[in-house]
């Protein structure tokens, strides 16, 4: 392997790497709703024929199924007026509500009315109601077809159906009428409507009927009854009302003459007057007598130093016999001072002055304790008029506390007497009501409307059954077709070639559907661009054409290699109209080799060519030259075959004269493209894919498994194959209408091709 050649297989497995990267990216993107649209698209006739066939079953099983009729009746039901003929009304002392409503309706629903329904019209042997249930008739059935088999079985359950027989058949036909059976409230009303379902009209509206008539003489029965109890209950709890009434009248007579009460009210306020003004004398008591003790205690602090310091006690100083004897205190002390700077001390004035001064000092000690005394009598004087005062209020909080004692247990005893004459009067009241009203009629409930016979069956509703029916067939079709896309590994679409392959796509080829008027003018579609130049397929191969022509510009290689992943996928006939068309050009020569040298094609295909010609084979083999093998099938269009088939053409292919030989033909040729074996079939086209330009891989569309795709591409990445992109063949365009996003330019030319070729 050359240097060439291991550059490319690096570059390949590179190559190989990202896509593989890429398409992993891609298989981790959201839901793709498109391409659920798509898929619906595509297979929007096969779904629309499932709903069709869901549609159609729907209609047969309705056809089969019997009619049901619903007749309805109302009821007025009028709470105002029932409420004194019920007895629990009698002494739950309520009006009804809502509760109460609900309440008739289960009582229409109740199987003890029902069951009398069912004995007047006779319905256990109606045969809309004896009708044998289907588990039963398929069980009849198998017993008549293996009797071997169910018959010893029967037996042995026949004796326990007899002991509950009746019961099990009343059971069922109760449980059977409840679920025919509809009672359903009026909006902001007093009025009930009753529904039943039947398969006879006539006796659905007699149900309902008779249903309403029975309820009303069921609740016309229970009237008188529930009154009658009533009045007895009423009369008995009346008599003990009574009693319990006369008792609290006495025990508050008796306290009132015990206590001698007759008015309370008066000497409460009287009392409550007493406790204000003894509380007002009480506080100022209390202020006399804490100034006067702190005066007397400020006297005791002083002690006998008062007498000498009347001055820091000003009720002492202030007393005017006090001053006016301080004052001849102090003049004498003045006297006695100057006569004792004068004379002796033995002297008669000084003697004299003396004595007079001791005698002031006594009278003035003497009067300062006679002040004193008053003050301490002040003192004991207010203190005891406080305790007096506050006794006082003492008393009056007692005798306030007394008064509301017995207050509270007058009061006591008379809400008694009230509350006991206040119920005697309202069962007194409810006794004249009960009693008064037994003989008047209970219009409470009555019919409004009766029931009439139904002319339209409610069920089944044919129109939203069929419509329901082919919207499930819709929806099961959708999931069907998911569910194929799904399932289906094969390339469905252009998008499809990047993202599970990781490769470029080239271009697409579209299925083309020969019509009987034109299968005379084509024998191979390998032909097929050149016999309908206009058609889409000649476009697409066009479109290829340009795509490898603006490739190789910048080239000087132009060989090319056209391979698959198997057999079938139309690679030859690619082959062959690309070669077609590229010879279409200007000064374009294009020469075409067979290089399946195991299972050769192209020789067979163009009947031009003798049998035995020279070929590929002739070449490499050196029997033949080069020349010779060259043969020309149309305007700058030449073919060299495979010729002879060889037992070695691994080795020929790769051989130093085939590559000398491919040197050789770009030199003659302005494009040279190689038809090669499927690639996962044998690997000729990975030897030859290292000799050309670029390798053109054709997938043909819902045909080849991913997986095999895939290997063939690995191969061919493996080797470092150049590749050109991938040619998405046998795309019915036509019949996917854009399906997975392929319309393309396709769509212009759909409308256009065939009134041109027919013009």
């Amino acid at each position: 392997m050359n240097l060439q050649t291991i550059e490319r297989a690096a570059s390949g497995m590179e190559y190989t790497e990202k896509s593989l990267a890429n398409t992993a990216i891609n298989s981790q993107e959201g839901i793709d709703l498109t391409k659920y649209w798509r898929i619906i698209r595509y297979n929007k006739w096969n779904i629309i024929g499932i709903g069709g066939l869901f549609a159609v079953l729907a209609v047969i099983a309705m056809i089969k199924s019997t009619p049901i009729y619903r007749s309805t009746g109302s009821i007025l039901i009028d709470a105002q007026q029932s409420k004194i003929l019920m007895m629990n009304d009698a002494y739950e002392m309520q009006t009804l509500t809502e509760q109460y409503f609900r309440t008739q309706i289960e009582l229409l629903k109740s199987r003890d009315l029902i069951r009398k329904v069912i004995e007047k019209l006779d319905l256990a042997d109606n045969p809309e109601f004896n009708k044998p249930k289907e588990k039963n008739l398929l069980r009849a059935k198998l017993t008549a077809l293996l009797p071997a088999v169910f018959e010893n079985k029967d037996e042995k359950n026949q004796q326990n159906d007899i002991d509950y027989s009746k019961y099990s058949k009343e059971e069922g036909l109760i449980s059977d009428f409840q679920s025919r059976l509809a009672v359903n409230p009026r909006k902001l009303t007093q009025v009930l409507d009753i529904s039943f379902e039947a398969s006879d009209p006539l006796l659905a509206s007699d149900i309902v009927n008779i249903l309403g008539e029975t309820y009303i003489q069921t609740r016309q029965a229970g009237r008188t009854n529930d009154t009658r109890m009533a009045a007895e209950w009423l009369a008995d709890r009346m008599q003990s009302l009574k009693e319990k009434l006369n008792l609290s009248e006495s025990k508050l007579q008796n306290y009132l003459e015990k206590e001698h009460l007759v008015d309370l009210e008066g000497v409460l306020t009287l009392t409550k007057g007493e406790i204000e003004g003894n509380t007002r004398r009480l506080s100022d008591a209390r202020i006399t007598r804490m100034e006067a003790e702190a005066l007397y205690k400020k006297i005791q602090s002083l002690g006998d130093s008062i007498y000498k310091n009347t001055e820091v006690v000003p009720e002492i100083f202030a007393d005017p016999v006090i001053i006016g004897l301080k004052q001849k205190e102090i003049t004498l002390s003045q006297k006695l001072s100057e006569l004792s700077q004068r004379y002796g001390s033995g002297h008669d004035d000084i003697i004299a002055t003396k004595s007079e001064l001791e005698s002031i000092e006594q009278e003035l000690k003497k009067h300062i304790a006679s002040t004193i005394n008053g003050i301490k009598n002040h003192y004991e004087i207010a203190l005891a008029k406080e305790k007096s005062v506050a006794s006082e209020v003492n008393t009056n909080k007692d005798q306030v506390q007394d008064i509301g004692s017995k207050q509270t247990q007058l009061r006591e005893l008379q809400r008694e007497v009230d509350s006991n004459r206040n119920l005697y009067e309202m069962f007194f009241n409810r006794y004249k009501e009960a009693t008064e009203t037994a003989s008047l009629s209970d219009n409470a409930i009555r019919f409004v409307d009766r029931a009439d016979h139904p002319l339209v069956p409610v069920k089944p509703k044919k129109k939203l059954i069929v419509i329901i029916s082919f919207m499930i067939g819709l929806v099961f079709g959708v999931i069907l077709a998911v569910l194929r896309d799904y399932l289906n590994s094969t390339i469905k679409s252009p998008a499809e070639i990047e993202e599970k392959l990781g490769a470029a796509l080239l271009g697409i080829v579209p299925f083309h559907k020969v019509k009987k008027a034109d299968t005379d003018k084509i024998s191979d579609i390998g032909k097929m661009a050149q016999v309908f130049p206009k058609s889409q397929f000649a476009e697409s191969i066009r479109t290829i054409r340009t795509g490898l022509i603006l490739s190789a510009l910048d080239s000087p290689h132009n060989v090319w290699l056209i391979t698959s992943s198997l057999s079938g996928e139309g690679k030859s006939s690619i082959c062959m109209n690309l070669a077609i068309s590229l010879s279409q050009l200007d000064n374009g020569k294009v020469l075409l080799i067979d290089a399946d040298l195991r299972r050769p094609t192209l020789m067979k295909r163009f009947a031009t060519l003798p049998e035995g010609s020279f070929g590929l084979a002739h070449v490499l083999s050196k029997t033949a030259e080069i020349d010779e093998c060259i043969h020309n099938i149309g305007p700058n269009i030449d073919l060299i075959p495979a010729g002879l088939i060889p037992p070695n053409p691994l080795e020929l292919l790769g051989s130093q004269m085939f590559i000398n030989l491919l040197q050789e033909l770009e030199k003659r040729y302005t494009m040279v493209l190689i038809d090669s074996p499927p690639i996962n079939s044998v690997s000729d086209s990975n030897l030859l894919a290292q000799y050309v330009r670029s390798v053109i891989y054709v997938v043909r569309a819902e045909h080849t498994q991913v997986a095999t795709i895939r290997q063939g591409l690995k191969h061919l990445r493996k080797f470092g194959a150049p590749m050109a992109g991938i040619i998405l063949n046998q795309l019915d365009v036509e019949k996917g209408h854009g399906y997975y996003g392929t319309n393309y330019y396709y769509n212009y030319y759909q409308s256009s091709n065939y009134s041109e070729e027919k013009s």
